[in-house]
């Protein structure tokens, strides 16, 4: 998800500013986004809590 908010997406995906996202996926393919701020809260709190998510399967991502 931060890539399309860096200085580099303005170089990499020129369209996007125009609210077009040129890629070679599909259109149909769904694109799971995660923040990495929102990543890093996470695996602190799994490393903190350790037994919350021993065995666990947490998904990250959300697909738009």
């Amino acid at each position: 998800m931060d890539n399309f908010l860096s200085d580099k997406a303005s170089l990499i995906l020129p369209s996007l500013k125009d609210g077009v996202l040129e890629t070679s996926i599909k259109p149909e393919t769904k694109l799971d986004l995660i923040c990495s701020y929102d990543q890093v809260k996470f695996a602190r709190d799994a490393f903190e809590n350790i037994e919350k998510y021993d065995k666990q399967e947490v998904v990250l991502a959300s697909a738009k």
